[in-house]
C-alpha cells in the first residue's frame, strides 16, 4: 500500500481469500482500522467512546448474522452466518435497527423502548463509518456511494420537556 499503514484486513487476509481472490472483508475489521484513524483520534473523548461501542455493537451483529433477500417473495430476512463489508446496505441497516428495538434496554429507567434518537444515532454513526470506508483506499472497493445514501435515518420523536412547577 502506497500509504504504509497496515489494514487490520492483512492480517486475517489468508482466512478470506479462495486462491488469490478476495472473498469479502469482515465489518469488524473495517471498523477496527476506522477507530485508529487521525479522524477519529481528533474526535472529544465522549464522541469516540460513542463510536467504539456503536460501531462494535454493529460489527459485533454483522459478524453473527447474514441478511438474505428471498428470491420469491424478495422480503429481507436475518439468517445465522457473516455480514460481509461488501454486503451493508440499507435492509442490512434497517434490520440491525429492529434487532435494537428488540434487544436494547434503555438507559432511562422508565424508558421501555430504545428511543428515535437513539437509533438515529446508530444510523449516523454507521453512515460516517461507510462514508470513511467508501474513501479508502482499499475499502472502497468495497463499499458503494448509493449504498449509503439509501440509508435513511429513522424519523426522530421529540417529546416535550416536563417543566417543573
Amino acid at each position: 500500500m502506497a500509504t504504509g499503514k497496515i489494514h487490520a484486513h492483512e492480517k486475517s487476509l489468508e482466512l478470506r481469500s479462495v486462491g488469490s481472490v478476495d472473498v469479502g472483508v469482515s465489518v469488524q475489521d473495517a471498523v477496527n482500522d476506522f477507530l485508529q484513524t487521525v479522524r477519529v483520534k481528533y474526535l472529544s473523548p465522549r464522541t469516540q467512546e460513542e463510536y467504539l461501542y456503536e460501531l462494535h455493537v454493529f460489527a459485533q451483529w454483522c459478524a453473527q448474522k447474514r441478511v438474505v433477500q428471498n428470491s420469491i417473495t424478495k422480503q429481507w430476512s436475518v439468517d445465522l452466518g457473516e455480514t460481509l463489508l461488501h454486503q451493508v446496505n440499507d435492509q442490512v441497516v434497517y434490520l440491525y435497527l429492529e434487532h435494537l428495538k428488540v434487544t436494547h434496554k434503555p438507559k432511562i429507567r422508565m424508558g421501555i423502548i430504545i428511543s428515535s434518537c437513539t437509533l438515529a444515532s446508530y444510523v449516523r454513526v454507521i453512515k460516517t463509518f461507510l462514508n470513511w470506508c467508501m474513501l479508502d483506499e482499499y475499502y472502497g472497493q468495497h463499499v458503494k456511494s448509493v449504498t449509503i445514501q439509501r440509508i435513511k435515518k429513522p424519523r426522530v420523536i421529540r417529546r416535550p420537556m416536563e417543566t417543573f412547577s
